[in-house]
């Protein structure tokens, strides 16, 4: 079966997903600033609970909302290739300092140095909860700024390489920021810190989580974020899958962790229910994914029948029709032609598919009809649809035509039908002559018709 562009489209994106990916990305950006801004507000004005949440949780420092805010405005302006020019050079900017404030403090760290941006705007008391140094961010914090930063500014690039970088790069920001917040959910604090040093706040977690996801939604049709919003079974599949394999393995465990905790059952029952669990789940969701991909492959199956019913139909049409059709390409080429055609042309199929349909219009005549295809291309109502012309046939004969031709919207195709009018020109012109010769003629002449009425007479004749 021939490849339609009705086929071709179950291999694009999905426009509506797509959509949804792009309006999370901006909602991304537009939460973190605020949260950013919360944040600052709380440690500007001394107010706890927005600095920390909770007495014994930890404060996002000073420095972490400053750069939440900076990426969040990053990620509101990026428009990829439709940003203007100010909107591109903003976001690049505020990315290239969200880098900066997670590379220097990550130095700070490693180098055990003290580049002084701890506390340059707000000092915060020594013995802070979950505080390795007062005002410093977290190493995984730092770490995640990093990667933030570098991959917004990455994003931009148009070589895939770098684009495929960028995402994997924000992808090692979501890992980290989601083991922070699994350590949140279980209790674990080497989970969201390292060793001694300062630990990662529950809200850094969740707007960090939702700074890097929105990176790799802001250009979903590109990279590895294209299986995801692809329209066909694969980024069915992927869209499905990905929710589960997130959710459950932390769902489960936490049930072991808790259960063991509370002395349910012992480290070796855990191992074993969490292993029967998983098995039980997964043949769950394998059997669930089967039948939607079952009911998408059926819809995919009906769709190619209904194709195919059309393009019989189109067919049938196309060679019985009387009037000689062609399809032309937008380049010019004829791509199909019926036997009507080859009747007047004098050509047979394989002759002229392939040809372009200059070669064989009179030089006097191809310019009006390569300024009548440009005007078609630019806008279809600003050409007209019904026109004549020339055209030679094989032999070198030159025939008048009368055309009718439309374009397929969807593939920029030309469908043009057309008809031999040279016999009826030819008659046209003969009457013309006629009529000259009567109006001309020295004698009295009328034409009269079968019954004796008079139809034309000429002026040698009028005073009869």
């Amino acid at each position: 079966m021939t490849l339609t562009t009705a086929t071709i489209s179950l291999y694009k994106s999905n426009p509506k997903f797509v959509s949804k990916l792009k309006a999370y990305s901006r909602i991304c950006g537009i939460v973190a600033f605020i949260i950013g801004s919360i944040v600052l507000y709380g440690w500007i004005f001394d107010i706890p609970l927005l600095k920390n949440l909770h007495p014994a949780f930890v404060s996002m420092k000073v420095n972490t909302a400053i750069a939440i805010m900076l990426a969040g405005v990053s990620l509101s302006f990026f428009r990829s290739s439709q940003e203007s020019s100010t909107n591109a050079f903003l976001s690049s900017f505020c990315a290239a300092l969200v880098a900066a404030i997670g590379l220097i403090t990550l130095m700070e760290y490693i180098g055990d140095w003290n580049y002084s941006i701890d506390q340059l705007l707000i000092n915060e008391p020594i013995g802070t909860v979950g505080t390795y140094i007062p005002g410093r961010m977290a190493l995984n914090t730092a770490f995640c700024f990093s990667c933030l930063g570098i991959g917004l500014l990455l994003a931009r690039s148009k070589l895939d390489a770098l684009f495929v970088i960028s995402q994997l790069i924000n992808l090692v920001g979501v890992l980290v920021a989601i083991t922070a917040l699994i350590g949140y959910f279980y209790n674990i604090n080497e989970f969201y810190g390292y060793t001694s040093f300062t630990k990662m706040a529950l809200h850094t977690a969740f707007v960090l989580l939702g700074l890097s996801t929105g990176i790799l939604c802001a250009i979903p049709d590109r990279g590895m974020m294209k299986v995801i919003s692809g329209n066909d079974s694969g980024g069915y599949l992927a869209r499905r899958l990905l929710p589960a394999t997130i959710g459950i393995p932390i769902l489960i465990g936490w049930l072991r962790l808790e259960g063991e905790r509370h002395e349910f059952f012992g480290t070796a029952f855990g191992v074993l229910l969490v292993a029967v669990i998983y098995i039980v789940l997964f043949i769950c969701l394998v059997w669930v994914v089967a039948q939607r991909l079952n009911r998408f492959d059926f819809k995919r199956k009906m769709a190619e029948e209904a194709v195919h019913q059309s393009e019989e139909k189109f067919r049938a049409i196309f060679e019985n029709n009387s009037a000689a059709i062609a399809i032309i390409e937008p380049d010019t080429t004829i791509s199909m032609v019926n036997d009507a055609y080859c009747l007047v042309s004098g050509y047979t199929k394989e002759e002229v598919v392939g040809m372009s349909w200059t070669k064989q219009i009179p030089p006097d005549e191809i310019e009006r009809l390569r300024e009548y295809n440009r005007r078609r291309l630019a806008n279809p109502q600003d050409a007209p649809d019904k026109y004549e012309f020339k055209f030679y046939r094989k032999n070198g004969t030159l025939r008048n035509v009368l055309m009718s031709i439309s374009m397929i919207e969807s593939s920029r195709k030309l469908i043009s039908s057309f008809i031999d009018v040279t016999e009826r020109k030819q008659a046209e012109e003969e009457l013309r002559a006629l009529s000259r010769a009567v109006e001309q003629s020295p004698a009295s002449i009328v034409i009269t018709d079968t019954k004796g009425a008079i139809e034309r007479r000429n002026i040698n004749n009028s005073g009869i």
